[in-house]
């Protein structure tokens, strides 16, 4: 949905982006190894 004009947008505060929890330590790793371009084989050592 597109608020039509800006005020609407007042209505979210950080603390809706917060209330969102971190990611799990093995989605990191894996978001991180994938990042740097290691192979699929090289991350199920690391994450297994």
């Amino acid at each position: 949905m597109i608020p039509e004009n800006a005020s609407e947008f007042q209505n979210y505060t950080s603390a809706d982006v917060s209330a969102v929890p971190p990611p799990w330590l093995l989605g990191q790793t894996r978001a991180r190894i994938r990042a740097l371009h290691y192979s699929t084989p090289t991350e199920n050592i690391y994450t297994h």
